[in-house]
């Protein structure tokens, strides 16, 4: 599992030329490489990285070798359930033999640039390790996500046969307007890195109709410049084991995701005093890192313990960050999935809940309609509204008929539309029309961001 004998560092990938996926051999002649901060199977955790992973396995059953580099020990660099992991330290202090690799002047001004500019490191590191990797493997494509700008220096002196394909995700502009940040020095840079890996793209790719209008307003761009392709996720084991309601097993509703402003976890904590009105047994899961973006500036914990009826706090329980394993075991004992988000560009929870016939509530923002049919297989409220929220919810744990008729809804769109076998294959054909060629690349008009190098402040929501 874990590689080693390598210098600190340095890209170990001698041995990854020699091995080969296992798989149908028209598919093995093209290979990708991909950039994630963090993997689950390394104890990362978010919606990128839950993609990277989807989408390597999934072409990897291709036949397709999927190198992937990521934040990590050198050490834990090797094949995972057949996809290549190259691990590098991204986000912390740069490791002092790397460091010791550079000439002073070339560590001074890097240390120099991310005291500056904090973000321009992770971005350097990961561009630098990515060209070394697709130079060695002669990797036709490398795709990177737009958040943080990792993908801006890849193009320096690249190899000239790979191609840069940037995911666009929430952007940084967005999570400010919608958190109402403070737009500073750091803000203004990330976003200029966020933009340079954009629009130096051979081609982008967005997951849903609606993102795709934002990031083209955004950065200028036709709207036709910016491929649309679904997201995905792998199988589960017993998905239909949720349209049936365990005797005397709690109404249990589970969130994923961070505890955070965008996220709406606030806004779900004030619909409690109703919901538990309404349903004296139910039981709340929040899954994921507590941050301190409650009212006051507090963690969601403390703000539910401080400003809630202590008879209603043993409904809610805050799980913290849980192995994979334990998510899914959640998933399959709950009756409802919920993420009132004030902004997601696709909602990839919400299919990690229907996959397990869960019926969902959302919100209409974003990308979540185009996932979540309203009245189908699940329930959309207007963002930010705790009484609506709560009274979706009732709508569907309140009937049996109901939870049951979405479940089954829920699970067949994921067949449909959000299977990881899907997105491989559709991710494939874009690829390799990348690969040759094919794809319109990116052009910007000029924007404020271009004039005078200044980026003016987001617009509020």
């Amino acid at each position: 599992m874990s590689r080693s004998g390598h210098r600190e560092g340095r890209i170990p990938v001698a041995h990854f030329a020699a091995e080969s996926s296992s798989g149908p051999e028209v598919e093995a002649k093209f290979a990708l490489g991909m950039f994630s901060d963090s993997y689950p199977d390394l104890g990362g955790t978010g919606g990128v990285a839950t993609y990277t992973r989807s989408l390597a396995l999934a072409l990897t059953q291709l036949g397709v070798p999927v190198h992937v580099l990521t934040g990590g020990l050198p050490q834990q660099s090797g094949l995972h359930d057949g996809v290549h992991l190259h691990c590098i330290p991204v986000g912390g202090a740069v490791h002092s033999s790397t460091e010791g690799k550079q000439s002073s002047r070339a560590s001074l001004v890097r240390r120099a640039a991310a005291w500056c500019a904090p973000g321009v490191r992770t971005a350097w590191l990961a561009s630098e390790h990515a060209r070394r990797l697709a130079a060695e493997l002669r990797l036709p494509v490398f795709e990177f996500p737009n958040w943080g700008g990792p993908g801006a220096f890849f193009l320096r002196a690249r190899r000239p046969r790979t191609r840069l394909v940037v995911r666009m995700n929430t952007s940084l502009r967005e999570v400010t307007s919608i958190e109402q940040r403070d737009w500073g020095r750091n803000e203004r840079f990330r976003s200029r890195l966020e933009r340079r890996s954009c629009l130096a793209a051979d081609a982008l790719v967005c997951s849903t109709r609606a993102h795709r209008a934002v990031m083209a307003r955004e950065l200028g761009l036709a709207e036709d410049r910016i491929q649309l392709m679904c997201l995905g996720l792998p199988e589960v084991d017993d998905p239909a084991a949720r349209t049936v309601r365990p005797r005397g097993h709690p109404t249990t509703v589970v969130f994923l995701g961070r505890l955070e402003k965008r996220k709406g976890v606030a806004t779900l904590l004030a619909a409690m005093p109703a919901l538990v009105s309404a349903i004296p047994d139910l039981r709340l899961v929040l899954i994921g890192d507590d941050l301190p973006h409650a009212p006051g500036g507090r963690s969601h914990r403390d703000y539910w313990n401080h400003e809630f009826p202590a008879v209603l706090r043993p409904h809610v329980e805050f799980s913290g960050r849980l192995p994979d394993a334990e998510v899914q075991r959640w998933f399959s004992c709950a009756d409802l999935f919920v993420a009132p988000s004030l902004y997601e560009s696709f909602g990839l929870i919400f299919v990690e809940a229907m996959r397990w016939s869960l019926p969902v509530v959302g919100t209409r923002v974003g990308g979540i309609p185009e996932v979540v049919e309203d009245g189908r297989n699940g329930l959309l409220v207007a963002p930010d509204d705790p009484l609506a929220l709560a009274n979706a919810m009732i709508q569907i744990l309140g009937n049996e008929e109901v939870r049951r008729r979405m479940g089954a809804a829920a699970r067949a769109t994921f067949e449909e539309r959000f299977t990881s076998k899907v997105m491989a294959r559709n991710a494939l054909d874009f690829y390799r029309r990348v690969a040759a060629g094919d794809e319109p690349m990116p052009v910007a008009a000029e924007s404020s961001v271009d004039r005078g190098h200044r980026v003016s402040s987001p617009p509020r929501v």
